[in-house]
């Protein structure tokens, strides 16, 4: 019985140095992409992107928390427009800047 305890102990103990050793190799950081085709003309989804005004539209976190917080500042839309957010039902606020 003792014998069989040891020997499932080492195999163990194996098993969890190759997954240690094999976790040492791997690189530090890793990225995740995602890419999707949107079958319609730029001028039609463009101004959808770049004006945060616009993005209660199609966003699928917009409504998730109703009492959710919304602010813009810095320019109407492109470049230097923000869009900030709070949400109590969400645990980080965030912003986007563009």
């Amino acid at each position: 019985m003792f014998e069989t305890l040891v020997i499932i102990a080492i195999v163990l103990a194996v098993i969890i140095a190759a997954v240690l050793i094999i976790a040492a190799t791997k690189p530090d950081r890793f990225s995740v992409q995602r890419a999707a085709v949107i079958d319609a003309p730029v001028d039609k989804i463009f101004p959808l992107i770049a004006d945060f005004h616009e993005w209660r539209k199609w966003s699928p976190w917009e409504d998730r928390d109703p009492e959710l917080k919304r602010s813009y500042s810095g320019a109407e839309r492109g470049k230097g427009a923000i869009y900030a957010w709070g949400a109590t039902g969400m645990s980080v606020p965030a912003a986007w800047k563009s």
